[in-house]
């Protein structure tokens, strides 16, 4: 019984798990993908499985289906041939994916299933790639293998109307594709599958029974596509395992029918060669060997019957088969010699000679590897007929074209397969070179005898006969040199083997090479050479060869293959051109110059990669290979002859990582060309301008590129262009690192065209812009990528001009020190402007910023290309390039737009040595005026298309660097337009505009007003679903410079600038994480509506400053958008099956929750986000739920970076990333904080059900223990394990917490251990810490390294001891900074999650007491304190932070303790009467038992004052708690002694003396607030010890010295103010001052306390306390005679009445103040206007204190006695 339909798209899912597992080293990844793949393995041969001829439509679901509905099933069952039922789900899908949409559901259903049909294919391959990678983890390469090979022994049947008769599964893969070649034939003439049923009733949407003609055309291309998988999935299993024998017949009959204009076909005889190749069946396993074919004699019988009886289509394709079973048979014979007797040697020989006479070397080289040739890069964008038969065929419609010629064909394969043929058919040049020897002899003298000799002439090089006169010669020995060098070409060090013996290298060869002398093989050699000196010990190896050949003595007498022929030659031909000029193209014949370019070749490649090679050969004077250069480029030669000269340069002015001979180099070349010997000639006379005399010289670059337009090709115009390209140089990443980031000095001279005017390389940038790049679609082109060719060049020179423009030094001289500036002089000044105005990125700028047609033509570029790389079809390299390099001078010209035009071009402007010139002039230099300039960011807001491309160019597919570059531009252009750092920072404010570029809300507007807004969404959105690993490496340095060991990189320290890295730099983070930092900035509270993030989340703005409400996804008109995706990603591990997002890419995972979370919180949004996530996703339950306790949940799902260890306070220690507990960390952080705000806004809308659903899974279920009727003894282990009665509730929440307690150990290797130093002891890293994006306070590692390597640059280098000394300490400083930044960060995110679960609480128990269950709440704030208590005294000494934060959540705890409800008890105040009182409603047990726990962190030696005054308030709390308050507090008595109030008094008696001494030196020697906080809590013990009348406090205080007294400190120890005024006094001095006036009060209130006070001179405290200034002044503070006066007389007035009447003592103590207090006193008896509540207490205590003590007139004078009489006399 079918299912309920339903189409599950598994195979992309399958496909990022295999991708994540091959970047695993986890055991766990390894077992989940072996139990995936055994799974899915139905899956994967469902692909190669025909449909069933019959299936029910009835049985398709329970559910009664529509006719139409039924309809549409049939029809999409026959155009795919599937299952009827799988149709149905197809259907489905479908309806649902098209309900935003107006697509037709049966091309949305087709592009489905091909969807799903290239995941499954594309994971096939992905198994098989990984199973033969030994870069990949042993586990899962083994687990592929195995995988694979229970599939090579599967057997599948025919098809599945015959599921008896079986094949194998190579055998089904050719059976597919020869299905899918019928199909693709079918629908090519008939618009549908011939199996397919006529279904014309449909209607129009169907086409009368038809698809329509865009679906079609997609369902060919994805045909052919697919076919190609299949064949190359047969490839990578040929090539791992040894296919049965009738799979290769098979392949082979296939093979001889094999038609050229079949796109698979180079894949299909890629895959023969790999199944007959031995080197690639290496496995020694003797199952694994029972199928080697070389064993098997039938089959090689069989093979050899076969191809001498059959013919092919194409003779060269059987010669290429012929070559690899020869090859086959060869190592058969090596185990069984008498094998090749069966086939006889003679025949063998001649197989061999017919293999090599019908072309098969030829064939190999223009064929298979044609994407190696120059020509095969310039035919990507045509068909598989070449261009001559394309433009013929256009022009007659019945051309016959001979399908065996291959030479008529291009072989299109593609980008990522062409590694795999190259390793091939290297293994077959590599096995022929080896067994040919005798072979490849005879070639050479078959070659010699048909060739005519060289006449004695004298030249070096052979001069070539008419060829009527001329023998045809035998050239396939050069056929075989010319397949070697396209097998090498561009792949560094891959031909090593030909210069060491070693290990089977064949050295001998390259030397039995040398001795050949025929000129067309010699070429062919020369260009085998220069293929195989690609990398640098090649090149080394090369360059020795090459001059231990050459004869210094007589460079004419010098080995072919040296130097020293090289030089002879350019030598010999330079006269001859000399005195031809106006025949320069016939002065040599095409041999000739092909062979000399041949050898400049070899040149170019040694001298490119191996430095050694540079310095000798420019320098050495017996070659002086630069002199003869340069004079053999003067001299009248063809364009390709003058562009390979110009290459040799190229390559001695390139950069080396590390090596300055490039520079040097460059330098020179500069002043070469300036003198006019190379493409630039100076004027004839002063009045030409350079162009002017360019034009009129016979020789000039003008004039070739005249020349060159009339042919169609470019070759010498991109020689020129690429030499200028060299003669720039660019920063590169390790060479900033080496040299800390200084600015490096310049490749090009700063008197550059000092004789002329507008100096500098400027002119020759606007040589090649003016002349070439925006003429560029006027030029002829004889191939169709030659103009992309030339605009990729165009755009490098611009990048290169721009990135080496540095403004760095003269904004960090800007920000700098004003001293500084105002000391540099004014030829400082212009020497610095001297070196921007020269510089050729300085013209380039100027350009881009006038908005000038290089602007319009950049642009027009980008837009044009742009459509290109967004549709499904590929596009060229060159293409891509060019979009990518287009992107990276529009993000560099924005980077410093501000800079230039804000800070350079005014400096400039102000420092002009005549400002009335209508030019630029700078001391002696005249530059031409500077146009008027804007912002690039404006300019394009002019052109608002090319913001709309850029944004949809985010999504570019597989193109990783244009969306990075994308990104960029995009970011730079959301910035606010506001005032920056180097114009805030500017005092010279009438050179600096006060805008920075920067777009802000326009660039929303831009993009919600484009018509292509929804497909911009749309790309952000899905760009963010493109899963990659994102694991950040020691490459990464610049993505977070202050945690990556920048020392360690991997590529950036292996990467040399070579000639043909053509890329722009690698992104520094993945695509997702740039989207999502770009959502994170735009999302602040800071940003006004509508927002960039607003816009790219989907969100329509209104009217009231908010956002419209959220659409589901799958609703109709609703646009899926960047939010949706960002919930796709958190949905993985929660609601959708695999892992969560946190395991498997943790940065990413904690940006999306930290988005999540300011989307909750900034007002605009947060109203219809957190309803759309609390409706739709239940998303705060189901995260939280889903939430790890614990950080070490997924650390065998992650790579290992920076490994580090998490130990927890037992010595467990806990293997782990750095970046991944960072991430983990601060990801718990935001969920925490998304909970607390929908917990908050859910108290506050009054929806206590969601808030209750919440609060349940937060604190779960327990049940407080029972109170029991027991007496608390002396001792408190009666209660030391009650928890063992006790329910283990809140498990999630406490783990979350105790999961915090642990401390970060970086376990690198080379960790140093010292910071001790020798060299820079001077250096203090507090002044170099910032505050990073987290808020952490970090290391700056970036500026302590620059500073570092300033200080080094002051020593001298040649002190190479002291030096590398310097060099080791820099290192050791900077290691130990980083780990501490480690250290640091992790404590900063483990702060961030403690506060984060603070919040939780604190909005849990302080805003939703309505909506937790009856008697929850206080069940789980007593759960939450017993847990928490504990927890503090185990974490103590680890981590203070954490410590802290649990101390303010238990204060926080017993401040809500008090809200929890009480309940009513009767208490006996004495025999016989009773009274009913409320008590707390918690167990005594259990408040006995937290008072212990807060006492015993108290005395704790090892807690902070803060964590111990957290405990002093919770103190406070706990003993207010104990007494039981009257029901009718009026009419009934205090409540007796209860038996918790006599344990805690016990308790104290009975604790140890540091208990209430570490309380009484915080109330003296701590913060003013703490000593509030400890007086608090003294004074509550005293209180309640007095109460019990155990007096434990009293008789410790009778023991010290009440130096708590000190009332003078609410005026911070400065002594009395003048006139003293509340704002004056802080309010923790207030508060400090009210605690000891209660202190000293309730102390004073008993006999003994007021005795004890009056013995430690508490008198002499109060009348140092003088307070008569406060009455005095224009205005008296009454807020501050209340605040101070008023305790003050309260105290004084207890201590009188503390016996119940005065004593003598303190009547006369109280005199003694009375008269130091007089004025103050009077103010305040004689205050008569209307009286506040303060004045009327102060009055009131006053003359309590006066009748009191009845105080003798001799205290004041007459006028007083007068008024104190008549007072008197009143009371």
């Amino acid at each position: 019984m079918y299912s309920i339909p339903t189409w599950s798209e598994e195979a992309r899912a399958l496909h990022n798990d295999i991708c994540r597992a091959r970047a695993s080293e986890s055991p766990s990844i390894a077992s989940e993908l072996r139990a995936k793949l055994q799974l899915k393995k139905k899956s994967f041969f469902s692909c190669w499985m025909t449909a069933p001829e019959t299936a029910l439509i009835g049985k398709l679901s329970t559910k009664k289906i529509t006719p139409e509905f039924t309809k549409k099933i049939l029809f999409l069952s026959n155009q795919l041939n599937i299952n009827e039922h799988v149709a149905a789900t197809l259907l489905k899908r479908s309806m649902e994916e098209t309900l935003c949409t107006k697509d037709n559901i049966i091309d949305t259903a087709i592009v489905l299933y091909h969807q799903e049909h290239e995941y499954l294919l594309e994971c096939f391959e992905v198994i098989l790639v990984t199973a033969k990678d030994a870069t990949v983890d042993t586990n899962i390469r083994l687990i592929c293998y195995d995988f694979m090979s229970e599939v090579m022994q599967a057997r599948l049947p025919i098809n599945e109307n015959n599921p008896q008769t079986t094949i194998s599964f190579l055998s089904k893969v050719l059976s597919t594709a020869k299905r899918y070649q019928q199909n693709i034939q079918s629908i090519t003439e008939s618009g549908g599958l011939s199996t397919a049923q006529t279904t014309g009733t449909l209607g129009a949407d169907m086409g009368q029974g038809k698809l329509g003609e865009e679906i079609t055309d997609y369902r060919i291309q994805r045909m052919v596509e697919e076919r190609i998988g299949l064949f190359r999935i047969f490839y990578h299993l040929s090539a791992l395992f040894w296919p049965e024998c009738s799979d290769v017949m098979s392949l082979m009959e296939e093979l001889e029918k094999a038609d050229l204009r079949d796109y698979a076909t180079p894949y299909m005889i890629i895959a023969m060669i790999a199944a007959l190749s031995p080197e690639n069946h290496v496995n020694h396993n003797e199952h694994y060997q029972r199928h080697n074919l070389s064993r098997n004699h039938d089959f090689l019988d069989n093979f050899y019957q076969r191809i001498i009886s059959r013919m092919w289509m194409v003779p060269a394709v059987k010669a290429t088969i012929v070559l690899q079973w020869l090859m086959l048979l060869e190592h058969a014979a090596e185990r069984v010699p008498s094998v090749k007797e069966k086939f006889g040697q003679e025949n063998l020989s001649q197989l061999m000679e017919s293999a090599i006479s019908a072309k098969a070397f030829v064939f190999m080289n223009n064929y298979m590897l044609q994407f190696q040739q120059e020509y095969g890069q310039m035919n990507v964008n045509y068909g598989l007929l070449k261009r001559a038969y394309d433009q013929e065929t256009d022009a007659t419609e019945d051309i016959v074209v001979d399908t065996s010629d291959f030479t008529l064909f291009n072989s299109l394969v593609r980008d990522d397969f062409q590694m795999y043929i190259l390793h091939e058919l290297d293994i077959l040049a590599t096995t022929l070179t080896k067994s040919m020897q005798n072979v490849l002899q005879t070639l050479k003298y078959r070659e010699e005898d048909s060739t005519i000799p060289e006449p004695s002439n004298g030249a070096p090089v052979v001069t070539y006969m008419s060829p009527e006169e001329q023998i045809q010669p035998c050239n396939d020995l050069e056929n075989y040199f010319t397949f070697l060098a396209s097998v090498y070409r561009y792949r560094l060090d891959a031909g090593f083997q030909f210069w060491t013996n070693d290990q089977g290298g064949l050295f001998s060869f390259t030397q039995w090479a040398t001795s050949i002398k025929v000129p067309g093989t010699v070429r062919a050699v020369y260009d085998f050479l220069g293929s195989i000196s690609t990398g640098e010990r090649s090149a080394t190896c090369c360059h020795a060869f090459m001059n231990a050949n050459s004869n210094s003595q007589d460079l004419v007498a010098s080995n072919l293959f040296s130097w020293g022929k090289l030089v002879s030659a350019l030598q010999f031909y330079r006269p001859l051109l000399c005195h031809r000029p106006n025949d320069r193209l016939s002065c040599l014949s095409a041999n000739e110059e092909s062979l000399l370019m041949k050898f400049l070749y070899l040149l170019k490649q040694t001298v490119l990669y191996s430095m050694d090679a540079r310095e000798f050969l420019w320098v050495d004077a017996v070659f002086s290979v630069k002199d003869n250069l340069i004079d053999m480029i003067s001299s009248p030669t063809s364009t390709d002859l003058r562009a390979s000269l110009y290459n040799v340069f190229v390559a001695f002015c390139s950069p080396g990582v590390g090596c300055t001979v490039g520079k040097k180099n460059a330098l020179e070349v500069w002043s070469v060309i300036e003198r006019g010997e190379i493409f630039v000639s100076k004027p004839l006379n002063e009045k030409m301008t350079i162009t002017q005399a360019m034009t009129a010289r016979p020789v000039g670059f003008l004039s070739d590129l005249a020349l060159e337009q009339a042919n169609g090709a470019y070759p010498e115009t991109l020689a020129v262009i690429e030499l200028l390209v060299s003669l720039i140089h660019t920063p590169h990443e390790r060479n900033e690192l080496v040299v800390g980031f200084k600015t490096t000095s310049s490749s090009i001279p700063l008197t550059l065209g000092c004789d002329r005017k507008n100096p500098g390389a400027g002119p020759y940038i606007s040589l090649i812009l003016d002349n070439v790049f925006l003429k560029l679609d006027s030029f002829k082109y004889l191939h169709s990528e030659s103009q992309w060719q030339l605009v990729e060049a165009c755009l490098r020179l611009i990048e290169n001009s721009i990135l080496s423009f540095d403004l760095k030094p003269l904004v960090y001289w800007w920000r700098g020190d004003k001293t500084r500036q105002q000391k540099t002089s004014v030829d400082e000044v212009l020497l610095s402007l001297l070196r921007y105005i020269t510089h050729p990125g300085f013209e380039v700028l100027v350009r881009l910023f006038s908005g000038s047609s290089l602007c319009d033509k950049l642009f027009q570029l980008l837009i044009t290309e742009a459509d290109a790389a967004l549709n499904w079809k590929t596009i060229s390299a060159y293409s891509r390039t060019c979009i990518a390099r287009c992107l990276s001078i529009i993000n560099r010209a924005l980077e410093v737009q501000d800079a230039f035009c804000n800070l350079l071009v005014p400096t400039i402007q102000s420092s002009l040595t005549k400002p009335t010139s209508t030019d630029i002039v700078l001391g002696n230099f005249i530059f031409k005026r500077i146009p008027s300039l804007a912002m690039l960011s404006h300019l394009m807001l002019h052109h608002r298309v090319i913001i709309a491309k850029i944004s949809l160019l985010v999504n570019s597919k597989d193109y990783e660097e244009i969306s990075s570059l994308s990104t960029k531009i995009i970011q730079t252009l959301s910035t606010e337009p506001t005032l920056d750092d180097v114009s805030a920072t500017n005092e010279k404010s009438h050179c600096v505009h006060l805008d920075t570029g920067g777009l802000g809300r326009n660039l929303t507007m831009v993009l919600q007003t484009s018509e292509m807004a929804d497909a911009i969404v749309y790309g952000f959105s899905e760009r963010l679903l493109v899963d990659y690993t994102e694991a950040i490496t020691f490459d990464d340095c610049m993505y977070d410079f202050n945690n990556v060991p920048f020392w360690r990189p991997e590529t950036i320290a292996n990467n040399i600038d070579y000639l043909n890295q053509s890329t722009p730099r690698r992104p520094q983070s993945s695509i997702r994480l740039s989207i999502i930092d770009l959502l994170l900035k735009n999302s602040i509270e800071s940003k006004s509506s509508p927002t960039l993030a607003e816009f790219l989340l989907g969100f329509k703005p209104r009217d009231d400053q908010q956002v419209s409400d959220i659409k589901d996804p799958h609703s109709s008109s609703s646009t899926v958008t960047s939010f949706h995706s960002v919930l796709d990603l958190l949905r993985s591990g929660v609601k959708d099956p695999g892992l969560p997002l946190v395991a498997t890419h943790p940065i990413l995972a904690e940006k999306c929750y930290q988005l999540i979370y300011h989307l909750c919180l900034k007002a605009s949004t947060s109203e219809p986000v957190m309803r759309y996530l609390r409706t739709r996703e239940n998303f705060f339950n189901l995260q939280f739920k889903a939430m790890p306790s614990r950080l070490t949940a997924y650390t065998e799902t992650q790579a290992y970076m920076i490994p580090g260890a998490i130990v927890y306070p037992d010595g467990e220690t806990t293997t782990i990333d750095f970046f991944s507990l960072r991430s983990q960390l601060l990801r718990r952080a935001w969920l925490l904080k998304s909970v607390a705000l929908e917990l908050h806004v859910s108290a506050m809308s009054g929806r206590t059900s969601d808030a209750g659903q919440l609060l349940e899974l937060l604190y779960g279920d327990g049940d407080i223990p029972t109170e029991k009727s027991q007496h608390f003894n002396n001792s408190s282990s009666n209660s030391s394990n009650s928890n063992s009665n006790f329910h283990q509730p809140l498990v999630k929440m406490f783990e979350i917490l105790s999961s915090l307690n642990f401390t970060w150990k970086d376990e690198a290797n080379d960790t140093p251990t010292d910071f001790s130093l020798e060299f820079f002891e001077t250096l203090d890293v507090q002044h170099f810490e910032v505050k990073n994006e987290h808020g952490c306070i970090v290391f700056d590692i970036w500026s302590v390294y620059m500073f570092l390597r300033g200080l080094q640059r002051m020593e001298a280098e040649a002190e190479t001891e002291r030096w590398d000394a310097m060099e080791h300490e820099i290192r050791r400083i900077i290691h130990i900074l980083v780990t501490m930044n480690h250290e640091r960060e992790i404590v900063h995110a483990k702060a961030c999650c403690l506060e984060a679960w603070k919040q939780v609480v604190e909005v849990s128990f302080s805003e939703c007491q309505a909506s937790f269950q009856p008697n929850r709440r206080a069940k789980a704030i007593y759960n939450l304190l017993q847990m928490l208590l504990p927890s503090m005294r185990q974490a103590k000494g680890n981590n203070d932070t954490t410590v802290q934060g649990i101390s303010q959540i238990v204060m926080m705890l017993m401040s809500q303790v008090k809200f929890t409800g009480y309940r009513e008890t009767t208490l006996t105040l004495k025999p016989g009467q009773t009274a009913v009182y409320t008590v707390l409603n918690l167990p005594t047990l259990g408040l006995s038992e937290i008072f212990l726990h807060i006492a015993k962190c108290i005395q704790d030696g090892h807690s902070s004052v803060t964590v111990r005054g957290n405990m002093y308030i919770s103190l406070v709390e706990l003993i207010r708690l104990t007494t039981p308050i009257p029901l009718q507090p009026g009419s009934t008595p205090p409540a007796p002694v209860t038996d918790l109030q006599r344990f805690i008094a016990k308790a104290i008696e009975d604790a140890h003396p540091s208990f209430l001494e570490m309380i009484y030196n915080d109330t003296i020697y701590s913060d003013n607030i703490w000593k509030t906080a400890a007086l608090a809590a003294m004074n509550a013990l005293y209180t309640l010890t007095e109460r019990t009348a155990t007096r434990t406090v009293l008789h410790f205080l009778e023991q010290r010295i009440l130096l708590f007294y000190r009332l003078g400190d609410v005026f911070e120890s400065q002594g009395m103010p003048s006139t003293p005024r509340t704002h004056t006094i802080s309010p923790i001095n207030f508060a400090l001052y009210d605690a000891k006036m209660t202190m000293l009060s309730g102390i004073a209130t008993e006999a003994h306390g007021a005795a004890l006070l009056c013995t430690r001179h508490v008198f002499d405290e109060l009348c140092k306390f003088n307070l008569n200034s406060l009455p005095q002044g224009e205005k008296v503070d009454n807020e501050m005679l209340g605040k101070l006066v008023t305790p003050l007389l309260e105290l004084v007035n207890t201590l009188l009445c503390s016996g119940g009447h005065p004593n003598e003592i303190m009547v006369t103590q109280t005199k003694r103040w009375m008269r130091v207090h007089q004025d103050l006193l009077k103010y305040i008896l004689n205050y008569k206007s209307p009286r506040t509540p303060f004045s009327e207490t102060q009055w009131t205590l006053a003359k309590d204190i006066i009748c009191l003590v009845n105080p003798q007139t001799e205290f004041f004078n007459a006028s007083e006695a007068h008024h104190f009489d008549s007072l008197w006399h009143t009371l």
